[in-house]
């Protein structure tokens, strides 16, 4: 019996990598920003448009590119562009 193939995806990792910086960062209760999911979301958002994409198109690319292109020197990099993002949330959240 044939395998199954999955359908094509484009996908950029760096989504899922700023996400998880942020909920990392989220998790120390002394900082303070509103968490609400339109600040969560704005916050991935301003971060990945000052970070360099990382597209795939499978999720074997997916995977392998996540620990071969997310190096230390991308995690510093994601979690300082996390930081300014909140800062930014943090002082215009958009809502009372």
């Amino acid at each position: 019996m044939p395998e199954k193939t999955q359908k094509p995806f484009l996908f950029n990792i760096m989504e899922d990598e700023v996400r998880y910086v942020l909920q990392s960062i989220l998790s120390d209760p002394s900082v303070n920003v509103c968490r609400c999911e339109k600040c969560f979301l704005k916050i991935i958002a301003i971060a990945l448009n000052n970070l360099p994409p990382l597209y795939v198109v499978s999720e074997e690319e997916r995977v392998i590119n996540k620990i071969v292109e997310i190096k230390l020197q991308d995690l510093a990099r994601m979690e300082v562009e996390v930081m300014k993002a909140i800062e930014i949330v943090k002082n215009n959240p958009g809502h009372t």
